[in-house]
């Protein structure tokens, strides 16, 4: 499946998305690229991000309160991309703060660590700005897209 996470790490991780989900009217995706193709070589981790954003249907959440966390293996980068009403109620270092914090965990290797702390941090921010309310649905799946 993936070289840096084990089958059981991943169902850690979904395990996580689907317990913030559970508590908050967030969604958490997690992308993960193995490489870019030819048509993307001149495009930024951005851009890359916000495209899929867009086909994760991240973008289309009902109270525009989703969250992606785009990697890309070959390049060793990634980025967290929040959706418009999140980026409205979390400080503007919050997000840079996340991405540090991971990026410190991958170098020595715990990925799943990385992912985990970074995907609690996101959901203490939902359950404050964004509380489970009693009409919510899972809209986007917890598995992790792998491509």
């Amino acid at each position: 499946m993936l070289d840096f996470l084990s089958k059981t790490e991943i169902e850690k991780v979904k395990n996580k998305i689907s317990e913030i989900e559970n508590s908050s009217s967030g969604e958490v995706v997690i992308s993960i690229r193995r490489k870019r193709n030819f048509f993307e070589r001149k495009k930024s981790l951005f851009q890359l991000a916000s495209e899929e954003f867009r086909r994760a249907n991240v973008a289309n959440t009902i109270d525009s309160t989703g969250v992606l966390i785009f990697i890309l293996l070959s390049e060793k980068k990634f980025y967290i991309l929040p959706d418009n009403n999140i980026i409205k109620v979390v400080p503007d270092n919050f997000w840079q703060n996340l991405a540090d914090e991971m990026s410190e965990k991958f170098k020595t290797r715990k990925f799943v660590d990385g992912l985990l702390d970074c995907i609690e941090k996101i959901g203490e921010v939902m359950k404050i700005h964004f509380p489970k309310k009693q009409e919510d649905v899972n809209e986007l799946p917890d598995d992790i897209r792998i491509n």
